[in-house]
């Protein structure tokens, strides 16, 4: 795909056709990290390649990387540049769940991505991952009971010649660590060497980023319960603290952008895995926190989201064939107050308010997709002007219809495809107008 651009780019600017030839001592070139040894240039610009799946998962297989020598691949790969070294990648070093491969090359290209977006601090701040196994009794009890809590824990990280006891693994990014835990025993509090000592390593794993919480061993035996709750609401207050400067960095992100900002948005289906679904129970009032739950869960999944999708969601999930007016205000009776849309196809519930344009959202899988009735008109209204272009072809319809994975045009998809097209661009009532003069119209 690469070089294809290149071709199609030397072709529209024949000036810069002089840089891909062997006339000149260093052409433009590209190679892959497997034969570009020996070769070096100014500048280099190297692309990661791989990606999320159509899951959304990062695998972990990275080709040459993976095989045995693969770090010494990449190595070369990487020192390549004399003055600068560009990368491209489609996730960061802490999205890759490089813990879980056996790989070196695996776990350097997780450090080298680090490194590449944070500089010379990502050298000091990295950690080895678990360099042992518990250490005490102590410990252990206290991972198994903060694991309870739904934390996941890692024994003995390494980090800067330190260990940590116990590493609480950030829930939204697997590869990095939320806090430690530093479980301390009686002997700590009568040795004041152990405690000097102690405060400047804390000091050091501070500065280099790390949120250190102490569990004392009294403390526990004492009540455990207590501390356990001491511990797992400090961890709740930083885990709010992390979302809070990653909203507040992507929003600095957007406003700093000289040109708008498009991130790709997905659909993807709830799911109850995790929820105890007791079909019997449908109509006991005991169950309805259940049902509640699953409401909000698929709302805030979804939305926006038709309401009768909605409510046969949860009616196939407790077995029901069919839904009658009994099964659908019993549902209905446990939903929240929601912003709602009514369009020909049904209600449309909202988690906020109602938009009149919204990005449209691509499924991740087959399983994910939507028919066009599921999808409200101003997520359609986002996909057409997302791809204006697509006007200009000679049937708008059947290209929208591409993008939405219809397979079979009927008269009836391609009216609402209309409809949406003529809402997104409203300019006259003149029949001699077709789709195609509607994209040269200014708004």
């Amino acid at each position: 795909l690469v070089e294809d651009l290149l071709d199609a780019a030397v072709r529209e600017n024949p000036g810069i056709e002089t840089y891909f030839s062997d006339d000149v001592a260093e052409p433009v070139f590209i190679k892959n990290l497997e034969n570009v040894q020996g070769d070096e240039r100014d500048v280099m610009l190297f692309s990661i390649t791989f990606g999320r799946n159509d899951r959304g998962v990062i695998p972990l297989n990275f080709g040459a990387i993976n095989r045995m020598g693969g770090e010494r691949r990449l190595n070369v790969a990487v020192t390549r540049a004399r003055e600068e070294l560009v990368v491209y990648s489609s996730f960061k070093a802490e999205e890759l769940n490089a813990e879980k491969s056996s790989s070196v090359g695996v776990k350097h290209l997780k450090s080298f991505l680090d490194f590449a977006e944070r500089g010379s601090v990502a050298l000091r701040t990295s950690n080895e991952g678990s360099v042992g196994d518990y250490e005490s009794y102590f410990e252990q009890t206290v991972s198994e009971a903060l694991q309870s809590r739904g934390w996941e824990t890692v024994p003995q990280i390494g980090v800067s010649g330190f260990r940590i006891d116990l590493g609480i693994v950030h829930p939204d990014k697997p590869g990095v660590y939320l806090a430690g835990i530093e479980c301390d025993g009686v002997t700590y509090h009568s040795s004041h060497s152990a405690r000097d000592r102690d405060k400047t390593r804390q000091m050091v794993l501070e500065n280099l980023g790390w949120t250190i919480l102490r569990i004392w061993s009294p403390d526990w035996w004492y009540d455990p319960a207590a501390t356990l709750e001491r511990i797992d609401a400090a961890l709740r207050s930083e885990l709010e603290r992390s979302r809070e400067k990653d909203r507040q960095h992507e929003l600095d992100s957007m406003l700093d952008a000289s040109e708008p900002v498009h991130s790709t948005q997905y659909y993807q289906r709830v799911s109850f895995d995790d929820i105890t679904i007791e079909p019997e129970r449908f109509y006991d009032a005991e169950y309805s926190h259940v049902l509640r739950e699953m409401i909000e869960r698929v709302i805030s999944t979804e939305a926006p989201l038709l309401e009768d999708s909605l409510i046969k969601l949860i009616a196939n999930t407790h077995n029901f064939g069919r839904v009658g007016a009994r099964i659908k205000e019993r549902i209905q009776k446990l939903m929240p107050e929601l912003a709602v849309s009514d369009e020909p196809q049904g209600r449309f519930l909202w988690k906020n308010s109602v938009s009149e344009t919204i990005p449209y959202r691509s499924h991740l899988s087959d399983e994910d997709q939507r028919s066009l009735d599921e999808i409200c008109g101003a997520e359609l209204k986002g996909l057409i002007e997302a791809n204006r272009p697509l006007l200009d072809e000679s049937d708008p319809c059947l290209e929208f219809a591409k993008l939405l994975r219809i397979n079979r045009l009927t008269a009836n998809l391609r009216g609402r495809i209309e409809e949406a097209i003529a809402a997104s661009y409203p300019i006259t009532s003149n029949p001699e107008i077709n789709l195609k003069d509607w994209s040269d119209h200014e708004d």
